[in-house]
């Protein structure tokens, strides 16, 4: 026998149809009511004497299965926490943005929601700032809604876009040549000031190493991600740039290995739990020469 369908009838009702069916006055529609009633009560006469069931399961089809969603209020969204979404509506007057001071909105943003499940705003410290200003309407002038007030900087609203790009963005420069038709001296055009002289930037090769040795992902993969954008990387190039990020970074496990072979014993634990122990003279000693071996190095 299949399983019944989920059926939602309250109790009254049924109190109804029993009564009704007791005086034989029972109509049509009210007999398809009954009948998925009493399948229900056959099937979960066999089921239980012939069948093992869980309790979850057998709630479920005779209830049916829950959303664990919850009715959520639409509601404005918070200037400081905001990752995203719309702009704020545009008031009565001329200039974009304009909020009349004593509507809702101000209400509803008083006090910041909690559980709303986002990223607050502040968390995202490596994003580009870009200030837009208000260009409609500087500060200091008469506001435009009243003609009474004058407008003075506010707090800004916070928006967030995320985009996409290649691990490795490449630039290309065209430096214009200039050749002379009676010499042939040739003029060049200088790079910007602004734009180092190596080929391959310190960053670049830092994300490297991270999303090889950190992320995970082959030199091939990083390659062939790059070919399909249209800014190829070899592999080994790759391995040639993470190659030199770990020469820069040698002096120090070289001094870390120095500190350690000196120690009288050596804790190691796999936990995130702390250890701790006595402090000596030694301790201070290593720790004052890996700082040393740190500062020498940065200076090279």
């Amino acid at each position: 026998m299949k399983d019944p369908r989920a059926l939602e009838i309250e109790e009254r009702e049924v109190e109804q149809l029993i009564e009704k069916a007791e005086q034989g006055t029972l109509e049509a529609a009210e007999q398809k009511r009954l009948v998925p009633l009493l399948r229900t009560l056959i099937w979960i006469q066999r089921t239980l004497l012939s069948t093992r069931i869980s309790l979850s399961r057998f709630k479920c089809i005779l209830f049916g299965k829950k959303t664990e969603k919850r009715p959520r209020k639409p509601k404005d969204p918070d200037p400081g926490e905001d990752g995203g979404g719309e702009d704020p509506p545009a008031g009565n007057g001329e200039g974009s943005g304009a909020i009349p001071s004593g509507g809702q909105q101000s209400d509803s943003n008083t006090h910041n929601r909690r559980g709303h499940g986002r990223r607050a705003a502040a968390e995202y410290s490596g994003a580009e700032t870009v200030f837009c200003p208000v260009d409609a309407h500087p500060s200091g002038q008469r506001c435009p809604h009243c003609e009474r007030g004058q407008l003075y900087p506010s707090r800004p609203l916070v928006r967030l876009r995320f985009t996409g790009q290649s691990l490795a963005l490449v630039t290309r420069f065209e430096l214009e040549q200039l050749r002379c038709n009676t010499c042939g001296a040739l003029w060049v055009a200088p790079m910007p000031p602004e734009v180092g002289p190596e080929t391959y930037e310190v960053s670049l090769k830092v994300s490297l190493a991270v999303a090889h040795y950190h992320l995970g992902l082959p030199f091939k993969r990083i390659e062939s991600f790059q070919e399909m954008l249209g800014m190829p990387l070899p592999d080994a190039t790759q391995w040639e740039l993470v190659e030199q990020v770990a020469d820069s970074a040698y002096p120090v496990y070289e001094a870390l290995k120095t500190v350690g072979a000196n120690q009288p014993l050596v804790y190691q634990d796999d936990t995130g739990a702390r250890i701790l122990g006595s402090v000596t003279k030694q301790h201070y000693h290593n720790v004052s020469l890996l700082r040393a071996v740190l500062q020498k190095t940065d200076c090279e």
